[in-house]
């Protein structure tokens, strides 16, 4: 017995010294989220918000790191708006740092809520084997970096103060296919696809898009129609519902996109709205 404790006493020992060696050998925060390949608009967001020096903090943090794909679950437009506006984009990322602790898996699994760098609470939950961050999915855990420990997140958590300010520069938008001989088309913006063979007389779900100027291009779908193809650039406000109408005639080279803004202000209780779209070649006004 007495032998044992000694060997733990020498193990205890040798942890001891051998801890600040191995806090040495990890990677610094900015050198971690470099070399993992997954973090690229993470850095970028952050080089954008002025916070690169904050990266070197001597800690201890907690960080909930977004990937690349993360952010790019956020609404169309959102990222190009949180660069736009730095303070907004500050208080995004300082929500996804928690200062003065690294806290670990064996902390936060039992539901644990703590203030982040910006003072909007964060709170960690397990259900069903999944971990989250303020509702966000955390997919990996306890990646040490020599000034605390990262947590990978697949989504981005928005504070209160940002998600106020996203939903007001946001509109609806939605596609409505009304040239009859064009055939089916494929829908795409800013080089990512909405709708694929879409067919005449469709109207699209809304899709919301942070206000910004974007490229619109309608493109055929099909063999008989792969040569057609429209694009317009154009800004898109905020707080609007905007429809995008695919019309006239291909094959008099008539067919054109259009902006339709739509009146979605607030209607009385018992009222409803109607919308009529008039998409007939040369017919006159009604």
């Amino acid at each position: 017995m007495r032998k044992f404790m000694t060997v733990l006493a020498v193990l205890a020992l040798v942890v001891l010294v051998a801890a600040p060696a191995m806090a040495q050998d990890r990677p610094g925060l900015a050198d971690f989220l470099v070399q993992d390949g997954r973090f690229s608009t993470l850095l970028a967001a952050v080089g954008a918000a002025g916070l690169t020096d904050a990266l070197g903090t001597e800690g201890p943090i907690t960080v909930l790191a977004p990937t690349d794909d993360a952010f790019a679950t956020l609404p169309l437009g959102a990222l190009d708006y949180l660069v736009n506006n730095p303070e907004v984009l500050a208080g995004v990322l300082t929500t996804h740092v928690i200062p003065g602790e690294a806290y670990t898996l064996r902390e936060i699994a039992g539901g644990a809520t703590v203030d982040s760098f910006s003072g909007e609470p964060v709170t960690f939950a397990l259900a069903d084997g999944v971990l989250t961050a303020n509702g966000v999915t955390i997919s990996s855990v306890d990646r040490l970096v020599s000034n605390g420990v990262v947590h990978v997140l697949d989504g981005v958590i928005v504070p209160a103060a940002a998600s106020e300010a996203l939903a007001a520069a946001t509109s609806q938008v939605r596609v409505a296919h009304f040239s009859p001989d064009a055939g089916p088309v494929n829908i795409t913006i800013e080089g990512n696809t909405l709708l694929e063979g879409v067919e005449f007389g469709t109207i699209s779900d809304w899709v919301p898009m942070v206000e910004g100027v974007y490229s619109i291009r309608v493109s055929g779908a099909g063999e008989n129609n792969a040569d057609l193809l429209r694009t317009i650039t154009t800004r898109v406000p905020g707080g609007a519902h905007i429809t995008v109408a695919a019309r006239g005639i291909a094959e008099t080279g008539d067919f054109a996109l259009q902006f339709i803004p739509e009146d979605y202000s607030s209607i009385g209780e018992g009222q409803a709205r109607v919308t009529v779209f008039h998409a007939i070649p040369n017919a006159p006004a009604i």
